[in-house]
């Protein structure tokens, strides 16, 4: 099964449901990531850095480092017919969890299913004995991972759409990330800021930057710039919009302006949008890579 599925789908294979629900339960499922959880004062809100939400952005890129964050469980599939626990029960033991369900039925079973969709007992089903089953499995999974990954990341986005004119809702925005997305086969990203910024990682863990700012987050930092003191060349490039801004860890925010020369990275704007990006592939020194635990390192250590 895990071979047929692709090697580039992690899988974990049970054969007792049982076992199963006790491992996801008490072991790789979560029903918050409370790393990324935060309580902010608005009085200590730094404008180039965040909003008030529920949730640490500066965080969220952090995870990188952490070589469990690949077992977490996003999707499930399960047959119907299974011994001590039918396919149903097992799904509504997991009810109280973003993760999505997939259940294999056959086609005496198609009625049953359907209600159990309907129920949101399950998120969608499969008719066993297809002849493309194997390509309608690894459809759903990728489907349902999508949902998933949506799901969670619902709680950010819903502190934002309130904004119709950020960058996450800007077609040129949306194209220009797909792109990067499938340009760099990237099987992971990660926000960085909720300007829009983004890390992608291959399986490999090599990094690509997409790095966002709006025409009025570069004014901010040009006067943070001159009020600093800063070089003719960072004032002419900010003020220019030439070059780009970009800070991430505290250590880069702690840095006076006179040397955010290394942080200055090549502008271009977006459409006729007052949006500037940049996207990078090397000299990304806020970021270190090799402490990063790559997707295809969690792939070997599950054979």
């Amino acid at each position: 099964m895990r071979l047929k599925l692709a090697n580039s789908i992690a899988t974990i294979l049970y054969d007792n449901p049982c076992d199963a629900i006790d491992d996801l339960v008490n072991t790789r499922l979560m029903r918050a990531n409370n790393n990324l959880l935060t309580s902010i004062n608005s009085d200590d809100i730094d404008q180039l850095e965040s909003k008030i939400i529920g949730i640490s952005v500066k965080n969220i890129y952090k995870q990188i480092y952490n070589p469990r964050r690949f077992l977490n469980i996003s999707a499930v599939m399960v047959d119907y017919q299974m011994p001590r626990m039918n396919g149903a029960d097992f799904c509504k033991k997991l009810i109280d969890y973003p993760i999505r369900k997939i259940m294999l039925t056959g086609k005496a079973g198609n009625d049953i299913a359907v209600d159990f969709f309907n129920n949101g007992i399950i998120n969608k089903f499969l008719i066993k004995g297809s002849n493309n089953i194997f390509s309608e499995i690894k459809n759903a999974i990728a489907q349902e991972q999508s949902k998933y990954f949506d799901e969670i990341s619902g709680t950010m986005l819903a502190s934002i759409k309130t904004d119709s004119n950020h960058s996450f809702f800007r077609d040129e925005y949306i194209i220009l990330f797909e792109y990067i997305l499938q340009h760099t086969k990237a099987c992971e990203y990660s926000m960085l800021d909720l300007s829009g910024s983004f890390l992608f990682l291959t399986e490999d863990s090599i990094p690509t930057l997409l790095i966002i700012k709006t025409d009025q987050e570069i004014e901010n930092y040009l006067q943070i710039a001159k009020d600093s003191g800063a070089s003719k060349a960072i004032l002419t490039n900010l003020e220019n919009r030439n070059k780009i801004p970009f800070l991430l860890t505290d250590d880069d925010y702690k840095l006076s302006p006179k040397e955010w020369g290394r942080f200055l990275f090549p502008a271009t704007k977006l459409g006729c949008n007052d949006i500037y990006y940049s996207i990078i592939q090397d000299s990304i020194t806020n970021i270190d890579i090799s402490k990063v635990f790559s997707y295809k390192a969690f792939l070997k250590s599950l054979i």
